[in-house]
């Protein structure tokens, strides 16, 4: 499941992985732009569903695996984001499990003095995660284990040089112990309690 897929770059990407996908958005015109998308590339697996994510979704679901890239950072509340996280857990299957990348307030941000949280009535909400602050919020509503990884150590080099170099020594580096306080962005990955009880659905989504 790909929840705020957009106009669905990512969603055509993993659709080639799975046997299946849903793309959740609330903008019907991104899920226009990803349904022409698609059609173009010949993608046939792919299932869109016009939702709000801090509202109960319309369908049930029970996926295997889900990711978000870039939504939560721009829920403009503590409360919306722990919805959103909310229903992405209530779409997992049990032993399912979810990936969460968004931006982190670790040191380059710091370091710069940039701010904590930008809101304004002209601007896109924007709030980026502490690596602790993101862990206790996916536990908060329910999430079992919750692993943590560094993403984009090399961002600042916006990987000009060598660019494939550079994209797998990021991958390497990113495995190693505290790469999060120094990376662009942080994803997260809950994974929900194999011992919880499916409920009936009346659609079932299945990853890869």
């Amino acid at each position: 499941m790909d929840f705020g897929c957009g106009t669905g770059r990512l969603t055509t990407k993993f659709a080639a992985l799975c046997r299946r996908i849903v793309a959740v958005d609330r903008s019907k015109r991104s899920l226009e732009v990803l349904k022409e998308r698609s059609s173009g590339t010949g993608t046939s697996n792919i299932d869109m569903i016009l939702a709000d994510l801090t509202e109960p979704l319309p369908v049930r679901l029970a996926a295997t695996k889900a990711f978000s890239v870039q939504l939560l950072q721009h829920v403009p509340s503590s409360e919306g984001r722990r919805r959103v996280m909310g229903r992405v857990l209530a779409a997992l299957a049990p032993g399912g499990a979810a990936v969460f990348l968004d931006e982190v307030h670790a040191l380059s941000r710091r370091l710069r003095s940039k701010p904590r949280e930008v809101a304004g009535k002209d601007t896109l909400y924007f709030h980026p995660f502490t690596p602790k602050e993101i862990r206790k919020e996916l536990r908060s509503v329910g999430f079992g284990s919750v692993r943590l990884v560094g993403c984009g150590v090399l961002y600042w080099s916006r990987y000009c040089i060598l660019p494939q170099a550079l994209t797998h020594l990021d991958v390497m580096l990113s495995s190693l112990p505290g790469m999060v306080w120094i990376s662009k962005f942080v994803a997260a990955t809950g994974t929900k309690s194999p011992k919880e009880d499916a409920r009936p659905n009346t659609r079932t989504a299945a990853g890869g």
